[in-house]
């Protein structure tokens, strides 16, 4: 009871929003649910840690990945090299403890363990994607993904999986949805993640091109005579906007799918 506690304790000091809708959850669902939430959260901080290199990061990564196949990784360890990078107090706690949740991980019935491994798995690839893509473009040199198969790609890695990885866990523990086909319905969470990761991307746009990233296709922006470069000038906004409704219009087709 007094690790549950502790447990719980973390995840409400990393996300107090994502903590308390645990309670509407089925309580089977709760645990699996919470650890898959602080494993890509931490892994995610990994990512995000623009003050060590891509090499660090991405051994970082790749430590974390570990940690789901060997119960005796030594990871805290393997994250000493990130946590002094890392400002926001209760992310470095933990990466500084991330032991403990993967011990509650290797606790869980196989068949939620199995989900976890499915879905983080498929983050973390696509978290070690755009930092192998993006880790030597800047404002002046933004880089674009190449056409609509990687977008489409990436939005599956960074969003799509979590919609499938939710249905499998609520389905699995709610009696009340044993007549879904998961099949189907985990390819509806497929777009509905899909949906929110293109919100996001049209959202902050200006955001991510003055880190260097551009998620809209090259090949797109190309076909309106633009370059990753010129989306920053307010007097484009007219030639991109056929691009952005594109793809406006697709997040609205996966929401109404999902």
């Amino acid at each position: 009871m007094k690790k549950e506690r502790e447990f719980l304790a973390q995840l409400k000091s990393v996300s107090r929003s994502f903590y308390l809708t645990l309670r509407i959850l089925p309580a089977g669902a709760r645990q699996p649910i919470a650890i898959a939430y602080l494993l890509a959260r931490a892994a995610d901080t990994i990512a995000d840690s623009a003050e060590v290199s891509a090499e660090e990061r991405l051994a970082g990564l790749a430590a974390l990945r570990r940690g789901l196949e060997n119960s005796e990784s030594d990871i805290d360890l393997a994250m000493q090299p990130l946590v002094s990078s890392i400002d926001n107090l209760a992310e470095r706690n933990l990466l500084e403890t991330l032991s403990a949740v993967f011990t509650e991980f290797h606790s869980l019935v196989s068949q939620d363990s199995a989900s976890i491994i499915k879905v983080i798995r498929v983050l973390v690839s696509g978290m070690e994607l755009d930092i192998k893509r993006f880790h030597q473009s800047n404002v002046t040199q933004p880089i674009a993904l190449a056409n609509s198969v990687e977008l489409d790609d990436y939005t599956y890695r960074v969003a799509g999986c979590v919609g499938a990885f939710w249905t499998e866990i609520i389905s699995r523990h709610d009696p009340a949805l044993a007549h879904w086909n998961v099949t189907v319905m985990s390819e509806k969470g497929v777009r509905y993640g899909k949906a929110l990761q293109l919100t996001n991307i049209l959202r902050d746009l200006p955001e991510d091109l003055h880190e260097g990233r551009c998620y809209l296709p090259l090949d797109e922006l190309s076909a309106v005579r633009l370059t990753p470069e010129q989306l920053l000038n307010a007097e484009q906004s007219d030639r991109l906007k056929p691009v952005f409704q594109h793809w406006l219009k697709q997040a609205l087709v996966h929401y109404d799918e999902g």
